[in-house]
């Protein structure tokens, strides 16, 4: 302070506020590290020692941003975050406002982080600087009651779950844990009122590599992937039942694969389409063509579906579009069976009418919804006449009435409106994306 030329030849602080106001700073430094002389004897504990406190230091945590999320490989799903976050502390030993000839300062800039106490943080991977991995407070800013508000730059390695429900825009959940570990002192850390949890970022994910320069670690983007990230939260947490809190950041991501997913369902889906409308293609032997050529088209778009699944399987989880998939194989393979059955019931020779209203609600179905009924030229059944061996027989009774096209339109009927309903509930199924 003897050195401090302000201290006793000022007249006022105005006069040289814009001027010399980083000498007057450098006096309200030294006078702090005079008093924490004074008080214990040893002015370095200023930036050696953490806030003296009886229960714990109390970090404020003000805002989070994210700068950018990076991955060193294309094909990877493991995230790096790269963000700043603003926090505050207080320390008592950095209050002047018992000092009169410094009223006229409320705050000032520390330009050197390592002249005062800060909190380190750090992650809980083995990440170093070699390997693009940092972490440093900067931007000090200290108030008259002793405050300090400071910017932590940090660039960490995540844990990541993918969630393939969705593939193949699957998600993703990445997560670090930061902790500013002390000596003696626990630390704890309080989200301000207007610190938002959870907070949209929308940035594409980038991809890096990391280059060892002669005296620093450089990092570059060299190209961006398919994940974006959407949003991200932090929250202070405890983990494994240790007494120590932990930033925890985490943020959603989700893979945009708009061009592919468009790819694995809309071949399938206008196959599938064809097929529940085979009755408009005509009788029941040409509908079970084009059923059987359209389940084949079906089969070739699952085997696609398969050869660009994941090496490592899904993780338990059944992908949406699976679902969707066995979906459609199962109303398939039943409407290829109900075409069959009534084309193998139609074969068959009918000597019993049937009922009088049944007949003709089949036969207005046939002709008025579905534009198709029995034809004459077309055999379904395979008949024998008995006829008389010799003429010394006796004669042949009248033959039994033929009721085989009455029963042909039902079975019809009952075939095309399977496969309305089928329609109707594939086409539920697709809009409004229930599967």
């Amino acid at each position: 302070m003897q050195n401090c030329v302000y201290r006793t030849n000022r007249t006022d602080v105005e006069k040289i506020f814009g001027e010399k106001v980083p000498t007057i700073e450098n006096c309200i430094y030294y006078y702090l590290v005079d008093k924490e002389q004074k008080r214990s004897g040893d002015g370095y504990r200023l930036f050696l020692q953490p806030p003296p406190s009886e229960d714990a230091i109390n970090i404020s945590i003000d805002n989070i941003l994210i700068r950018q999320v990076d991955l060193q490989q294309r094909t990877s799903a493991q995230f790096n975050i790269h963000g700043d976050i603003s926090i505050s502390w207080n320390d008592p030993r950095l209050s002047w406002e018992d000092n009169p000839e410094f009223d006229k300062i409320t705050d000032f800039d520390l330009h050197e982080s390592k002249h005062i106490w800060t909190p380190q943080f750090t992650d809980d991977s083995m990440c170093n600087v070699v390997s693009g991995c940092m972490s440093h407070i900067s931007d000090l800013e200290i108030s008259s009651d002793g405050t300090v508000t400071g910017r932590v730059t940090f660039r960490y390695p995540t844990f990541c779950t993918i969630n393939y429900y969705r593939y193949p825009e699957e998600t993703n959940d990445c997560c670090l844990h930061l902790s500013a570990m002390e000596n003696d002192h626990f630390i704890k850390y309080k989200m301000l009122a207007h610190t938002r949890p959870k907070q949209t970022v929308d940035k594409q994910v980038a991809v890096s590599k990391v280059e060892q320069e002669p005296d620093a670690t450089v990092v570059t983007t060299v190209d961006s992937s398919v994940w974006n990230v959407e949003d991200r939260t932090i929250a202070v947490v405890k983990l494994g039942g240790m007494n120590s809190e932990f930033l925890r950041l985490c943020v959603h991501a989700v893979k945009r694969m708009s061009t592919l997913r468009m790819a694995l369902r809309v071949p399938v889906t206008i196959a599938t389409m064809l097929m529940l409308v085979s009755p408009l293609f005509g009788d029941l032997k040409t509908q079970s063509y084009v059923k059987l050529v359209t389940l084949c088209l079906q089969t070739m778009c699952f085997l696609f579906l398969c050869s660009i699944a994941p090496e490592n399987g899904f993780g338990g989880t059944k992908p949406k579009i699976y679902t969707f998939y066995e979906f459609l194989f199962v109303l398939s393979l039943i409407s290829v069976l109900v075409t069959l059955l009534a084309l193998a019931l139609s074969r068959v020779r009918r000597t019993v009418p049937p009922m009088h209203g049944l007949y003709l609600t089949a036969k207005m179905v046939n002709r008025f919804v579905c534009c198709i009924e029995p034809e004459d030229s077309i055999s379904y059944e395979r008949q024998f006449d008995d006829l008389p061996d010799s003429a010394g027989r006796p004669p042949i009774p009248p033959p039994e009435r033929d009721y085989t096209t009455e029963w042909r339109h039902i079975f019809i009927a009952g075939n095309n409106l399977f496969s309305g309903v089928s329609f109707t509930v594939f086409v539920l199924v697709t809009i409004f994306d229930i599967l």
